[in-house]
């Protein structure tokens, strides 16, 4: 799996929301480029935290054994026969 763009695709999506709401409210070109900025910028550091910790999860994953089931190994299986009593 492919993390390296989690990071550009979290910037960009919240630089088009943060463009729209400063369209729809009909911020100056000055304040709107300000506020993108940060935005930018807040996001990508955000964007990177993301994909740290999606790296991290993956690797753990794949060192993990495949037999999930290792407390039960060596056990016997025990079985209980129910009592029937006679009437």
């Amino acid at each position: 799996m492919r993390t390296r763009y989690i990071p550009s695709i979290i910037m960009l999506l919240a630089g088009t929301i943060t463009c729209a709401f400063c369209l729809i409210k009909s911020y100056s070109v000055e304040l709107t480029l300000e506020i993108l900025l940060g935005v930018l910028i807040i996001f990508y550091m955000i964007g990177l935290i993301a994909r740290n910790l999606i790296n991290r999860i993956i690797s753990a994953d794949m060192k993990q054994p495949e037999d999930m089931d290792v407390a039960t190994e060596g056990e016997e299986t025990v079985t209980v026969e129910d009592d029937v009593t006679e009437q």
